[in-house]
């Protein structure tokens, strides 16, 4: 347990510099590409293969966080992230973070802390459920679905990124709970073993409808419409099939569960601050354009 917040603080690391040129990469495509088209773009750019690659390496340590501790510590953990992003974008737009960046990420990390502090980190069963865990990925995959047929809906356009988000979210938070269940089969039975089981599988195909759905997010509108969605439906998710599969029981009273929630409000406050500190990025007015780092 004593190492998890570290590599977890790593992986946030990775993932802020790897989400902030891959929006600025899915940002330069032009709004009327497809989401065919836009992945078909992205795959040929080489700064949004760059942070493709960064994004891998932090998966891994985020796959041994999860390992080493809870659901409940770990996912949280992450929102550091976007927290990390600010200086990110600060140095991609070859600025100095103002004033109002510092406070939406004081606002933010206070909401966080307060958040771990109040968060019961009992490890659980030691013996996850794939049953529930089965039942965790319909609910979910329902979920995705519905969400992203509400985007699809051309009455809901200006909703649109953050309903992507939404959809994103869930399913980055189902991925954080099979990454635990497949470093735990793969501890217990070894690596062929858990490659017999769906689990493995199904973790494989829930990361590339993700990334898709968040690149699609990204396209559909600024980091303020998606990302504070995003990551607090991702938490929630997490934090679920941490309870819900491995008996993680992230609250020890009423009083706890008050604190947690209030600082889930503040914390969900600082992350649309941070968002809507976002400069507007402007699309490539050719579709035919290369969108390659300039």
């Amino acid at each position: 347990m004593v190492g998890a917040p570290v590599v977890a603080l790593a992986a946030a690391s990775g993932f802020a510099v790897s989400t902030s040129l891959q929006h600025l990469a899915a940002s330069r495509v032009h709004a009327s590409a497809s989401a065919v088209g836009l992945l078909v773009r992205l795959v040929r750019t080489p700064l949004w293969l760059l942070a493709s690659a960064l994004g891998l390496l932090s998966f891994a340590l985020h796959a041994l966080a999860l390992h080493l501790g809870t659901l409940a510590l770990v996912q949280p953990l992450m929102l550091c992230g976007v927290v990390l992003a600010v200086p990110v974008r600060a140095a991609v737009n070859h600025r100095l973070p103002h004033r109002d960046d510092v406070l939406a990420v004081t606002v933010t990390v206070t909401g966080l802390a307060v958040f771990l502090a109040a968060t019961k980190l009992s490890a659980g069963s030691e013996a996850p459920s794939p049953g529930r865990a089965a039942v965790m990925c319909l609910t979910t995959l329902v979920a995705f679905l519905v969400l992203n047929l509400l985007a699809s809906r051309p009455g809901l356009r200006r909703a649109r990124a953050g309903l992507l988000g939404a959809a994103a979210g869930v399913l980055f938070g189902v991925m954080a709970g099979l990454i635990k269940l497949v470093t735990h089969d793969i501890a217990v039975d070894g690596v062929w073993s858990a490659l017999e089981s769906w689990r493995p599988w199904v973790l494989a195909a829930t990361g590339f409808a993700a990334v898709s759905t968040n690149q699609r997010a990204f396209h559909a509108g600024r980091l303020a419409s998606s990302m504070p969605v995003l990551n607090v439906v991702n938490v929630v998710v997490a934090m679920s099939f941490g309870w819900f599969v491995f008996g993680e029981a992230p609250v020890q009273g009423p009083f706890s569960l008050a604190v947690q929630l209030v600082s889930a409000v503040v914390m969900a406050l600082g992350l649309v601050w941070i968002a809507r500190l976002e400069p507007t990025q402007v699309p490539a007015p050719d579709a035919g354009e290369s969108v390659g780092a300039r």
